[in-house]
């Protein structure tokens, strides 16, 4: 796809921010445009947004911790968030039926721990740490 097709998925990631299900829909047509929109330096506001939509999101977890990490003050609380929606809705059985391998929770727990973080983004990583350390000991 070109940069021109990617710049319009990220327009219309964009025009559909505010309504979940228009989002998830365009997500769900333009998935590889989103996932190198996400993988860009430094990843557009829009994919990092949306990255919760993509298939088997977990995959993006990592990614996610290192712009959550970031310096960067528009960035890193969105993808904060971005994680912590998708670790919210992760289950050993969706990670199962997927084949996939519970996320490394360390990059969060780092996060979690670092005292020059934003308040905001080290609750939202100790938030993840602690969903994926509950997949690894249910109950």
């Amino acid at each position: 796809m070109s940069q021109t097709a990617d710049g319009e998925v990220q327009a219309a990631l964009e025009a559909a921010r505010a309504e979940p299900m228009e989002l998830s829909r365009v997500v769900r047509a333009h998935a590889d445009a989103v996932e190198r929109l996400l993988a860009e330096s430094p990843p557009s506001i829009a994919a990092v947004r949306a990255s919760a939509y993509l298939e088997a999101p977990s995959r993006h977890l990592a990614r996610l911790a290192e712009v959550a990490a970031s310096d960067d003050p528009e960035r890193a609380p969105v993808a904060a968030l971005a994680a912590w929606r998708i670790a919210r809705n992760l289950t050993a059985e969706a990670l199962s039926a997927e084949e996939l391998s519970l996320p490394d929770a360390a990059p969060f727990d780092a996060l979690a721990q670092d005292e020059l973080a934003r308040p905001d983004i080290r609750r939202l990583a100790a938030l993840v740490t602690a969903q994926i350390a509950s997949l690894r000991s249910p109950g």
